[in-house]
């Protein structure tokens, strides 16, 4: 096996238990759950309970995606931009939990990168009991670290030559 039959596999198998959109991506969504929030070093795959130095807010919910006629319940995780809007939204349109939204991604950096959250629709009582039978991702943290260090220095890129 070389780098392109495992890219080609990588691109086939999907995000697995995250919502995964890339640039030009649009899906159809519902969320199906409260979200958890957690704070997050960059390139650090831990979950801290409370900001840490050099950490960010993130969140994640549980949501169902339409893949290919199926529904598949996935994990979306974001940032504080992301969260802000599905607060606005969830404030404003009286939840988002019986809504579909419709979710665009533009751009392919951490640095340019856009998303569009709108409401596409409101589910009748009917396609949320069929949602509802859907068995959700766990929501537990990957590791939470109660005592960290006041001195953890932020992610230092001066120096590498790329």
């Amino acid at each position: 096996m070389g780098w392109n039959e495992s890219n080609k596999a990588a691109q086939e198998s999907g995000g697995g238990l995250f919502l995964q959109l890339k640039d030009g991506d649009i899906k159809q969504i519902v969320v199906m759950g409260e979200p958890i929030h957690f704070f997050q070093i960059f390139g650090d795959q831990k979950e801290y309970s409370t900001k840490v130095p050099g950490s960010s807010f993130k969140f994640k919910v549980p949501v169902i995606e339409k893949v290919q006629g199926k529904m598949e319940a996935k994990l979306w995780s974001g940032g504080k931009t992301i969260f802000e809007r599905l607060v606005y939204l969830h404030q404003n349109m009286e939840g988002i939990g019986n809504k579909l939204l419709i979710v665009a991604r533009k751009g392919s950096t951490k640095d340019d990168t856009v998303y569009n959250i709108d409401i596409k629709q409101t589910l009748d009582s009917e396609a949320m009991a069929k949602l509802k039978e859907v068995k959700l991702p766990s929501m537990e943290r990957k590791e939470e670290i109660p005592d960290v260090p006041d001195d953890i220095p932020p992610f230092d890129d001066t120096g590498i030559p790329f």
